[in-house]
């Protein structure tokens, strides 16, 4: 007897299709329970009710009450450059008054040549169109990167 390919019918589809959004359903679960403000009457509700400390300890362990640090210090120094600005200080005083690096750069040094790997491929039946200037004036533009090794 030969093996028989069997086609994949409207019902298997429908459970296949069904399963897997129940699947992300379960995963996105984090998003079901997010936080939102009290409708009105609910906190005196819960007091009565004798579950409010155990909702606000909930709210405190998920913690998305608290500000991002990096976009607060992003806030405050924006509000220090319009300050300043409005008191006549130049771009050049200004850039020098905030505080360098920005913390998204925290772990990389404020001086010298950051290194970063770049992994160029070629590919036996696609290969490179790009010569080592063009690749390394792309990198110095668009990064701030400098290639250290030589090509090949």
């Amino acid at each position: 007897m030969a093996f028989r390919e069997k086609s994949v019918g409207l019902y298997e589809k429908t459970v296949l299709a069904f399963g897997l959004s129940l699947i992300m359903l379960c995963f996105s679960a984090a998003e079901i329970f997010a936080m939102e403000p009290p409708r009105p009457g609910e906190i005196e509700k819960l007091k009565a009710e004798g579950k409010l400390e155990s909702r606000i300890e909930r709210a405190q362990e998920v913690g998305n009450y608290k500000a991002d640090p990096y976009l607060l210090e992003r806030a405050k120094n924006k509000l220090l450059r319009r300050i300043w600005k409005s008191r006549g200080m130049t771009e050049s005083e200004i850039d020098a008054s905030l505080p360098a690096p920005p913390p998204s750069w925290l772990h990389m040094p404020s001086t010298g040549v950051v290194n970063t790997f770049a992994l160029l491929i070629e590919f036996n039946d696609h290969r490179h169109s790009n010569s080592e200037t063009n690749t390394a004036s792309e990198l110095s533009l668009n990064y701030g990167l400098k290639l250290s090794k030589q090509w090949g």
